[in-house]
């Protein structure tokens, strides 16, 4: 498991076994469930350290003892120094490998998120358009479902993403920032696909108003059966607005800026936009 120390620790891996665990790494990703993805990449990050920590200072004693033994302290100072380089260049292989691991996780869980967009456009037109129903007071059921799957994620694993977000060497600091971006990196993503969800919204919403205005007739009996002054477009317009600011509100709990995601604030002028219009 993730939490557990490298089942190797007594019997450090050879150079080549730690490749070939890189190697590994990066063939599996694509088939690998979302926790298994972390469980991996949570691996990985024990593996680095450990190379770098306690089988680095193994080593370094072991070349110590060795030059009490041949008196040689120049030779084995380079040994020591040899080594940790060594351990350098495989410890990067094996950082690479949890770099591709902790994107597919991203990809997965921004997958997940954005499956709840796909019903923007059907519930929103579906619930207006020449129903008479009341103007909206509330968001749709759909925008609670969005990011539902990342707070179930951040709610079980969010000690360790932070870990494996971290922006240098194991630092509190850098690992709050990290996790920070990559909270930004998912909203960005996510609201990207929003904005295009809206805006394909909109465009069918215009084209709607374009035919019944070609059909006068039923356009007349809209209005005077509607139980309120706004027209159907309107009522769309203001639950879209609706919908982006309980999003918004949202991605604030989990303790996102909006304003540091730029295609938040597109939707968000997109939204009032459309309302104004």
């Amino acid at each position: 498991g993730a939490s557990n120390p490298p089942a190797t620790a007594e019997k450090p891996p050879a150079t080549s076994s730690v490749t070939s665990s890189a190697a590994s790494a990066a063939l599996v990703i694509n088939v690998l469930a979302l926790e298994e993805l972390l469980v991996v990449a949570g691996d990985l990050y024990l593996l680095e350290g450990w190379l770098l920590s306690e089988f680095s200072t193994s080593a370094a004693a072991a070349l110590g003892a060795k030059q009490s033994a041949v008196g040689s302290f120049q030779v084995d100072l380079q040994g020591v120094d040899a080594v940790r380089a060594a351990l350098v260049r495989q410890t990067s292989k094996l950082q690479g490998a949890r770099s591709e691991v902790w994107a597919r996780v991203s990809a997965l869980l921004g997958g997940e998120c954005r499956k709840a967009l796909g019903a923007v456009k059907t519930a929103v037109v579906s619930k207006y358009r020449m129903t008479n129903k009341p103007a909206p007071d509330s968001a749709s059921a759909y925008v609670e479902a969005i990011l539902q799957p990342l707070k179930k994620f951040l709610a079980q694993h969010s000690v360790l993403c932070a870990k494996l977000c971290a922006t240098s060497a194991s630092k509190e600091s850098a690992a709050q920032v990290g996790l920070r971006l990559w909270k930004i990196a998912l909203a960005e993503e996510i609201s990207l696909s929003f904005v295009e969800q809206v805006s394909a919204l909109i465009e069918t919403v215009k084209q709607m108003d374009s035919t019944l205005q070609r059909r006068s007739r039923l356009q007349q009996t809209a209005a005077a059966t509607g139980n309120s002054n706004m027209s159907d477009s309107e009522k769309i317009a203001l639950q879209i607005r609706l919908d982006v600011e309980a999003f918004g509100r949202d991605l604030q709990q989990l303790g996102i800026d909006t304003a540091e995601v730029p295609a938040f604030k597109k939707l968000s002028e997109l939204s009032v936009e459309t309302s104004n219009n």
